[in-house]
Order: C-alpha cells, then sequence, then structure tokens
C-alpha cells in the first residue's frame, strides 16, 4: 500500500507540473495575439500573423454523419458507462473514438484572400455541430467497418502516384462505425442525455467567418505560393469567434490550470510524505 501511495503521489504531482507548463504556455500564446496586430490580407508579410475573414472553398469535404459539404471537421463517438477503476455508479459520457480531417480552403475579406492549410491546427470552436444516435442502438458490424476502411485506404493513396507502403497508418479522419439508421437529437436535452451512444460532428464551411493566428510562409504543397500552415514551435489557431473570445477562453484556462495544477501538486506531495513516512495517513 505504501508504494501505491508513493506512486500516486508521484502521479499526482506530475500532472500538476503538466497544468502549470499548459498555463505558462496559454499565457505566452494570449500575449504573442495581444502583440500582434490584426492584418489586411493583402498587406501579409512572412511571419506570425493575425487575420478575421469569410471561408472561400474550390473544394470540401463531407461530413461523416450529416454529409454535410465542409472544409474541416471532427467527429467523436461517446457511450454513456462507469469510469474505468471507479466505484461510483454515476454514468458518464465516455469519449470511445474521435478523429478530424480537412483540406486548404481560401480566406477572404475585403482586401483579398490566403490559403488556409487547417492540418495540425488547434481549432477553439467551431460554428455548426449535431448529435446524433442510433434508433435501434446497434453500432456498424465488423465486416462494414472494415470495408470502410478499406475504402478510405484506398481513396488516399488514388490520389497520388507513390505506392501504398506495406506499413503504414491508417486514415483517422473517417469514423468505422457510421449506422445506418442514425437520427439526429438536440444537444443537451434531456434525450441526448441518456442516450447509451452518440455521435458527434462539427465542421467549419464555406461563408464561416473565422479568426486564424500562425505562420505566414511558403507553402510545400504549392510551390512559389505562399499560405498560413502549422510551423514547428510556433501557434495555429482557428476559431469561429472574434479575438476577444479567444484570449477570454485563454484566461479561463490559465485560471483552472493554476487552480486544479496547485490541488494536484498539493495532493501530490501529501500522498508522497504519506507513502515514505514522513507524516501518518
Amino acid at each position: 500500500m505504501t508504494g501505491l501511495t508513493v506512486i500516486g503521489g508521484i502521479v499526482f504531482f506530475c500532472l500538476g507540473v503538466y497544468l502549470f507548463y499548459y498555463a505558462m504556455k496559454r499565457i505566452k500564446m494570449g500575449r504573442q495575439i495581444k502583440d500582434t496586430q490584426k492584418s489586411n490580407i493583402v498587406s501579409l508579410k512572412p511571419g506570425l500573423v493575425e487575420i478575421q475573414g469569410k471561408v472561400e472553398a474550390d473544394d470540401a469535404i463531407s461530413s461523416p454523419y450529416s454529409n454535410t459539404a465542409c472544409v474541416h471537421y471532427r467527429f467523436s463517438a461517446t457511450k454513456r458507462q462507469r469510469r474505468p477503476s471507479s466505484d461510483s455508479h454515476i454514468l458518464q459520457d465516455i469519449e470511445i473514438g474521435s478523429g478530424r480531417k480537412g483540406v486548404p480552403f481560401f480566406l477572404r475579406d475585403d482586401t483579398g484572400r490566403v490559403i488556409i492549410d487547417p492540418e495540425e491546427a488547434e481549432i477553439l470552436e467551431y460554428k455548426h455541430g449535431k448529435v446524433f444516435k442510433s434508433e435501434s442502438g446497434k453500432s456498424a458490424s465488423l465486416k462494414e467497418r472494415m470495408k470502410k476502411l478499406k475504402a478510405a485506404d484506398k481513396d488516399k493513396y488514388s490520389k497520388t502516384s507513390k505506392p501504398r507502403p506495406f506499413f503504414r497508418k491508417m486514415d483517422s479522419g473517417t469514423p468505422l462505425d457510421i449506422p445506418d439508421d442514425l437520427v439526429e437529437i438536440e444537444a443537451g436535452s434531456d434525450e441526448a442525455k441518456h442516450t447509451h451512444k452518440k455521435y458527434h460532428e462539427s465542421w467549419i464551411q464555406e461563408d464561416d467567418d473565422l479568426f486564424v493566428f500562425g505562420n505566414y510562409g511558403f507553402n510545400p504543397k504549392k510551390p512559389g505560393t505562399f499560405c498560413m500552415q502549422k510551423s514547428k514551435g510556433l501557434p495555429f489557431i482557428i476559431s469561429g469567434s472574434k479575438e476577444y473570445s479567444v484570449l477570454s477562453s485563454f484566461k479561463r484556462e490559465v485560471k483552472n490550470g493554476f487552480l486544479v495544477g496547485t490541488a494536484c501538486i498539493g495532493i501530490g506531495v501529501l500522498l508522497f510524505l504519506i507513502g515514505i513516512g514522513s507524516i501518518s495517513g
């Protein structure tokens, strides 16, 4: 028991340190956004920039559950169950699968437009979202899932001349469990709260007004052009809200990070001291 107490103390302490680290990163990112003046797209220069504009799409993909035309989506599936290693009889929605997918799109303001590559971007807020359930309560069969996986894999490599490597990562942007009897339910309703398994999707579509903060530089996918995309060591944020809302969300995350982090460190130190016998439990 003493060994488990020491390990538990170390785990809580490490979690607290991580939350402090995350909060500090949010503080730094918030300062970067504050110090960066919003630019007109026509006058963008290489480096960190902040822009606001509307989505224009030459290409589009379909969201997995509602088949809505969009340029980026996130999906997840949740199941009501008890948390692992919990003695509580209270059921909670536990995420059992998730993924995201997007294609490059344009963001336009009154002065021009720029390519946005959403791959690896941190999407803070989506303007659209839906929740679904299966009328029968059944999940897709293993055969159906394998069929979808093979189709997604084939589609991915049919767009390139490169041969499919034997060891390769399967597409995580396409859900395999899509029952054929999905119906939409109202998010936050009593029905949604008591549905055993739910399917969620959020997306960005044409004409959405977006806030984008990130690096503007050479586009490796189209030599001779520029775009905004994820760059190593630099933030890349896309949000369906304005700058002040982004900064407000950062402030909440920083506050919660420090509060919960302090609690975790305190609990960790206490458990560690009990475990090594410095104080009695």
